[in-house]
């Protein structure tokens, strides 16, 4: 049966391709709608649309059960197999520091030097690494990422390679004192609360205070660690500090956390597309950070070069054909079997869910 668009409703089953301004299907048949589905609806201003009977809503896949799904399809290669050891040797000392243990600083460099290499070499790897998820393990995936994501954006504002090693250390151990955190908040698969979430917003004094006699880290490593969820206006904790007063590699790991963080399956939160969160850490965290610290983030994840495949979350593959400096999250797409091209920037509902090759 044909319905208007507004009729759509979230478990439709469409009945015949949905076609947008392509000659590739919107949305094939066969498809049970979802919100995302309705969303991109609306962003092609479709009118019509044939589904089976209206009282028949089938139940989607849950977006976590997509994110494992895509999990699965992450293709295995040497450096995939020595990151996620990365993360399970990460995950071993983390353990030690929940059961007392001191934290073992040259054993964590260790474990970031053996993957560190291969992502200096070909950045695009970070894409890999942010792909790459599991609900169980989000902290040590986390502590992994964050430290990657923050040497490469150090790398892009120019610092060298021994502050770097620094810079990564301080994000890979900005999250230790989450190990003095009750172990019934760090599993809990419901948004925490107001109780709960300062205990939580106690951790960075927590992974200070694990680290701070180390000989092995300098000084601004260790004053990063504190401030990591310092902001640059002063809204931050624990201690609200604001602009300069903030150091750089703070700045630095704090952005990466908050990327990784939203683009990341939890617990109690699915992720959103890469390309959204670059676009809400530009609008709702401005002034957050300092402009170079944002410029950074956006260089390393949107700086795609032309022919780069793309997933987007209308469920379209194709490639990037042009990138364009007023909006460097939303190029324009070459989509897979077509000769159209669809530029992101008008459509602001669609965005690039995944960085294929």
């Amino acid at each position: 049966m044909k319905i208007k668009r507004q009729d759509a409703r979230v478990g439709h089953l469409v009945s015949e391709d949905i076609m947008g301004m392509t000659s590739v299907p919107l949305i094939m048949k066969g498809t049970v709608l979802t919100d995302q589905h309705i969303k991109a609806l609306r962003a092609f201003n479709i009118q019509e649309l044939t589904v089976e009977s209206a009282g028949d809503l089938l139940k989607a896949t849950p977006p976590a059960q997509q994110g494992e799904r895509d999990e699965r399809k992450v293709e295995s290669t040497p450096f995939l197999t020595r990151y996620m050891k990365s993360v399970e040797d990460y995950k071993k000392e983390f353990v030690k520091w929940q059961s007392g243990m001191a934290v073992d600083i040259a054993k964590i460099r260790e474990i970031l030097l053996s993957v560190l290499a291969e992502v200096q070499e070909s950045p695009t790897l970070i894409h890999t690494v942010i792909q790459v998820q599991s609900k169980p393990d989000y902290l040590y995936h986390h502590a992994m990422a964050t430290a990657l994501l923050s040497m490469l954006i150090g790398k892009k504002l120019g610092i060298d390679d021994t502050q770097s090693t620094q810079l990564g250390l301080g994000a890979a151990l900005s999250n230790c004192g989450m190990a003095k955190i009750s172990s019934i908040i760090l599993k809990k698969e419901r948004p925490l609360t107001e109780r709960e979430f300062s205990e939580v917003k106690m951790h960075p004094v927590h992974s200070y205070k694990l680290i701070k006699d180390s000989p092995l880290l300098k000084s601004e490593t260790k004053l990063a660690i504190l401030q990591h969820h310092e902001r640059y206006d002063g809204t931050g904790y624990p201690s609200r500090e604001k602009g300069d007063r903030v150091h750089l590699y703070a700045q630095i790991i704090g952005i990466a956390d908050i990327f990784h963080a939203m683009s990341s399956d939890r617990l109690y939160k699915t992720k959103q597309p890469i390309f959204k969160v670059l676009d809400i850490i530009r609008k709702d965290h401005f002034g957050q950070f300092p402009p170079q610290v944002v410029t950074g983030l956006l260089g390393l994840i949107s700086g795609l070069s032309t022919g780069t495949g793309v997933r987007l979350t209308s469920g379209h593959q194709g490639k990037v054909v042009f990138t364009q400096s007023h909006s460097p999250t939303r190029p324009i797409i070459k989509l897979e079997g077509s000769e159209e091209l669809l530029d992101l920037s008008k459509q602001q509902d669609v965005h690039i869910a995944e960085v294929l090759s």
